[in-house]
C-alpha cells in the first residue's frame, strides 16, 4: 500500500451511490446519497495488510448504517469465497 510506504494515513470513506447508480448503467435512481469521511487511519509501523483490514471493517461497518439494502455479512462473503468455480 502506497501509504503504508509513505508514512502518511488513509481517509476512509464509505458511500451509498451504488445503490442509486448501478454499474454499467446510465440510468440513475433518484434517491438520498450519503457520503461518510472517517478519521484518519495511522499507517506508521504498522504493515498493509493490518491497514487495509481496518479500512475495510470501518467501511463495512458505516456502509451497514447508511445502505437502504441490506449488507451480506462477513460470514457470507466468506462462504461465498470458498465455493468452487
Amino acid at each position: 500500500m502506497i501509504a503504508c510506504r509513505a508514512g502518511v494515513p488513509v481517509l476512509p470513506v464509505a458511500h451509498n451511490a451504488g445503490e442509486r447508480w448501478p454499474g454499467r448503467h446510465w440510468v440513475k435512481n433518484p434517491g438520498r446519497l450519503t457520503l461518510v469521511v472517517g478519521v484518519p487511519i495511522e499507517t506508521a509501523e504498522r504493515s498493509p495488510e493490518e491497514v487495509l483490514a481496518e479500512a475495510e471493517t470501518w467501511i463495512e461497518t458505516k456502509l451497514a448504517e447508511i445502505s437502504e439494502i441490506p449488507r451480506p455479512t462477513r460470514e457470507a462473503e466468506q462462504a461465498t469465497e470458498k465455493l468452487p468455480g
